[in-house]
């Protein structure tokens, strides 16, 4: 006999514990690597628990390939909030009208040719944030 019963669906809460790529992905360059259901954070309070759960190793490997940055989730949860966003330079201040199109999970963070704000590695020396021999390999890695 037919029945009208609808079942309702478990609403899954996202897993972190181990991240996909793409998540991955999303907290070192703040835009995920595959935009579908899954793969890209449901919202900023699971991507900050999600970065206070990998933060030692994500940050420890992206400072030993890239000295003088940061990943993105750094610039979002930490020195955003406790600082600001970096200065603008000329040309990131002609994009202030379309700000909101430059922004990714709600902040400005670019790198592009040529940069519209200043050098990330400007920034975390103004503000202390440099780890030892960081500067020298980050100018040994500019050399190359």
């Amino acid at each position: 006999m037919p029945t009208n019963r609808h079942y309702r669906t478990k609403l899954r809460r996202q897993q972190i514990d181990e991240l996909n790529l793409s998540l991955e992905y999303e907290l070192l360059h703040g835009k995920p690597l595959f935009p579908f259901p899954g793969s890209t954070f449901d919202d900023d309070d699971l991507m900050l628990r999600a970065w206070e759960l990998h933060r030692e190793r994500l940050l420890a490997e992206w400072l030993d390939a890239h000295p003088g940055t940061r990943p993105f989730a750094w610039w979002k949860f930490e020195a955003v909030p406790k600082h600001g966003e970096r200065r603008l330079t000329t040309d990131g201040e002609a994009i202030l009208p379309y700000r909101e199109a430059w922004e990714k999970h709600g902040i400005l963070h670019t790198r592009t040719i040529p940069p519209m704000q200043e050098l990330e590695i400007e920034y975390l020396r103004r503000h202390g944030y440099l780890l030892d021999g960081e500067e020298e390999r980050f100018l040994a890695a500019e050399d190359d």
